[in-house]
């Protein structure tokens, strides 16, 4: 955090991007090939970086997730951040690799495809693809949206609705009140449940 606070302070100064992009590469090729979950955050920290940087964002409006997003597909998919980066295409791979863009670019606004890509060491048009790739699958593939996608996404605390006409999905995060308000029912049910007799 050292680093992260001492780059806000350099990139809210306006700091020529010459020098911010030097200790990016710097951070960046130090851990390419050794990468694993304890070098993560410093991964991070390094991608997003760049991206203040190109852009002019402030760290305080970036909020840190990718890390959460890579362990709940880790999670779901049962595989390890180093698998989902290994140049394999087998499914058992692919999928959860391209799911995870798939996230990274539907969650993560803030982040562009090529640093996206940078996290998982594959080019633009590859990210690109994997997003188009996941969005057709949702459109299309029941099971896939309803024992995948959905789960992963309530599992990161969004509520999901499926639009069958439109074939459209769209997630959000619940307020506070709507978020109490649907615990109340999912407790209120569990009640009926246990009352019914058997």
């Amino acid at each position: 955090m050292k680093f992260v606070n001492k780059m806000k302070t350099e990139v809210n100064k306006n700091y020529p991007y010459k020098v911010v992009n030097e200790r990016y590469s710097e951070i960046y090729y130090e851990i390419l090939n050794t990468i694993s979950n304890e070098h993560l955050d410093k991964l991070q920290e390094a991608v997003l970086m760049r991206e203040m940087a190109l852009f002019g964002r402030s760290m305080g409006k970036v909020r840190i997730e990718v890390k959460t997003l890579i362990k709940t597909v880790e999670s779901h998919y049962d595989q390890s951040f180093e698998q989902l980066r290994a140049k394999c295409r087998k499914r058992e791979f692919l999928e959860p690799r391209q799911v995870l863009m798939w996230l990274l670019r539907n969650i993560r606004k803030d982040i562009t495809s090529g640093a996206v890509g940078e996290l998982l060491d594959r080019d633009h048009a590859t990210v690109l693809h994997a997003d188009k790739t996941i969005s057709d699958i949702i459109k299309f593939d029941q099971e896939f949206r309803e024992n995948k996608i959905f789960p992963i996404l309530n599992s990161l605390g969004y509520r999901v609705s499926w639009d069958s006409e439109e074939r459209s999905l769209s997630f959000y995060k619940p307020t506070e009140g709507e978020y109490e308000e649907l615990i109340q029912d999912e407790s209120s049910q569990n009640k009926e449940d246990e009352t019914i007799p058997s």
